[in-house]
């Protein structure tokens, strides 16, 4: 999950310069044309500070999940003072929760917003291009979303040695 949303805000970050970029050279500058600035420019603080929220949590995680460096500690004496072990890994767990809430909610204010600066921008060629983006953008979510659907039914099942058909429990 975290290298996957490192590639979402790198490429909503990449987006949003290059659009930035485009923008600030049309003219006449037009209401269309400010907002897709304005919208651009506030998506970038949210995606930057999102991709160095991932990138810290992966770090620490990596740091906190070597078993092997705290069994070669162990072994060469140290003692670890402090929080046991179990609540350290609890807390570990609630600050990845938080972080990936923190995470998402600027994922989903970053998108918007680019989303917002390109339709904008597109509003400034005429007003039924971004409405044909948005229906494209619409149906194309559906799709992905119906094909996620199909795929977490999947088409095994599994039998019991005397031949019923197991259930399985969904979280």
């Amino acid at each position: 999950m975290m290298e996957f949303g490192n590639w979402i805000f790198g490429g909503v970050i990449a987006f949003n310069l290059v659009m930035l970029g485009a923008v600030l050279t049309i003219e006449p500058i037009d209401g269309a044309v400010r907002v897709a600035i304005a919208a651009n420019a506030v998506a970038l603080p949210p995606s930057l500070v999102g991709l160095v929220l991932f990138r810290l949590i992966a770090g620490l995680r990596s740091i906190h999940e070597s078993q092997t460096a705290q069994q070669t500690f162990h072994e060469a004496g140290f003692t670890l003072e402090g929080l046991p072990l179990s609540e350290r890994q609890a807390a570990v767990r609630r600050l990845n929760r938080v972080v990936l809430r923190f995470t998402n909610a600027l994922l989903i204010l970053s998108v918007v917003l680019t989303l917002v600066g390109l339709a904008a921008a597109l509003w400034h060629g005429a007003w039924w291009i971004p409405v044909a983006f948005l229906a494209a953008l619409a149906l194309s979510l559906g799709t992905l979303v119906v094909g996620v659907a199909m795929l977490a039914r999947g088409g095994a099942r599994w039998r019991t040695p005397d031949g019923r058909v197991a259930t399985t429990r969904r979280p």
